[in-house]
Parts: structure tokens; sequence; C-alpha cells
């Protein structure tokens, strides 16, 4: 059965060598991330290759992008921060493999 709902949940497999790229299920404005076990950080990069661009999900916590939608010159409220299979954020365990839990909104 279909769900019509804007929420969605996704388990995602994380290592600790493999920058794992996040996509947007569809179009959203709000995007979370934590570690299933609550016990390993979690590297996040909006460039893989590119260090400055790292922050820390540390264990326990939930790291939040979750904005308001931009409006168009012409007041556009339908516009979206993150379109259907765009790129959100590339993600690694910073310790062995474990399983991130992400919702979108």
């Amino acid at each position: 059965m279909a769900v019509n709902n804007p929420l969605r949940i996704r388990q995602i497999t994380l290592d600790g060598v493999t920058w794992t790229p996040i996509y947007a299920p569809y179009d959203c404005n709000g995007f979370t991330i934590e570690d299933q076990g609550l016990a390993t950080d979690i590297k996040l990069r909006s460039d893989k290759d590119d260090m400055t661009t790292e922050v820390t999900c540390v264990a326990g916590t939930q790291r939040k992008v979750i904005t308001n939608p931009p409006f168009t010159s012409a007041g556009d409220s339908s516009v979206v921060n993150f379109k259907k299979d765009e790129l959100i954020i590339y993600a690694q365990s910073s310790s062995g493999t474990i399983t991130a839990v992400t919702t979108y909104l």
C-alpha cells in the first residue's frame, strides 16, 4: 500500500573507508542522519575529496538540515531545496561498518 506522507525514513550502511553519497529520495526541504546504534560518529562532507568541507555528527546525536523552501521572485512556494535524486551529502563511519538512519521531509 502506498503511503501519502512526505516523511521518508531510510537505513544506509556506512563504512570507515568509503564516502557514501546520500541522495534525496523525492523533492524535500529537510534531512537528518544519525547512527542507529548511537555509538559511532558519522563524518559528513559536501565534497568527498575536500577534508575542509567535513563536519562530524557525534555519536548519540543527530545532524539536521531543515530549511524553509526558498521563494522565487514570483512568490512560488513549490520550489524545494533538495530535488529528487540530487546529492545532499557524503557520509562515512568514523569506525567500522554501521547502519545510519536518515529522514527526509
